[in-house]
């Protein structure tokens, strides 16, 4: 899961794909490409920065339906 912040708000992005029998491994990390972010430790958190987490919410939903096997699941944090 990627755990994500722009200092307004704070979530953690789901992002797997349905492979028939169970879902596969998260890969949101992978495709927010959070080791080039900057973080931020929030209590026990550790939060990547970014500019716009509703713009980041967006594409990950965009990416989902690309697929029916896609699935993405946003908390607030």
């Amino acid at each position: 899961m990627a755990k994500l912040t722009d200092g307004k708000r704070r979530v953690e992005i789901y992002m797997m794909v349905w492979n028939g029998t169970g879902y596969g491994p998260d890969w949101s990390n992978d495709f927010f490409e959070v080791g080039t972010l900057p973080t931020v430790e929030i209590g026990p958190d550790v939060l990547h920065c970014v500019p716009d987490v509703a713009y980041c919410i967006e594409q990950a939903q965009e990416w989902s339906k690309e697929d029916e096997n896609n699935e993405v699941h946003v908390n607030d944090l």
